[in-house]
């Protein structure tokens, strides 16, 4: 079977309380596979409710869990701009532009940098306003009672 613990450290955010997670233990069987594929248990299902996030820390990089109406997505807490932490920015809707009419879409999928107000797609790290800037994005599950970042 497979051992992993949760390790709570002291966060810079008055918003998040970061967590690093530790894999003890030797996985056996298809956890095996996981573990080399950089399977991290992250938090249990009810720990990060829809419309929530949580920042966690595997390896030494910051991560950002987000909850969007029980579809899990992870995001590196750094923006590509000037290092900002992305992860604590607001969760936006996609402004639309058409001749003098403003429409908002895919809401809370657009994360604002609380720096310098870049915004990325939450799904896949890409900018709004320049497609070749990206942040890291991470597949994220809910397998049982457990989330799972792979990392």
């Amino acid at each position: 079977g497979t051992n992993h613990r949760l390790c709570c450290e002291e966060s810079t955010s008055r918003f998040e309380r970061t967590y690093s997670v530790e894999t003890q233990g030797i996985c056996m069987g298809s956890d095996d596979v996981a573990k080399a594929a950089g399977k991290h248990v992250i938090a249990l299902a009810g720990e990060i409710p829809s419309g929530s996030r949580k920042i966690v820390k595997i390896q030494g990089r910051e991560i950002g869990v987000f909850n969007l109406e029980d579809h899990y997505y992870g995001i590196r807490n750094i923006c590509p701009h000037r290092n900002g932490p992305l992860c604590l920015g607001r969760l936006r809707p996609l402004v639309l532009w058409q001749d003098e009419d403003t429409k908002y879409d895919r809401e809370d999928e657009i994360l604002k940098c609380p720096w310098h107000q870049y915004e990325f797609d939450i799904k896949t790290g890409v900018c709004i306003v320049d497609p070749e800037m990206r942040v890291r994005s991470y597949r994220v599950e809910r397998e049982g009672n457990e989330i799972v970042l792979y990392a």
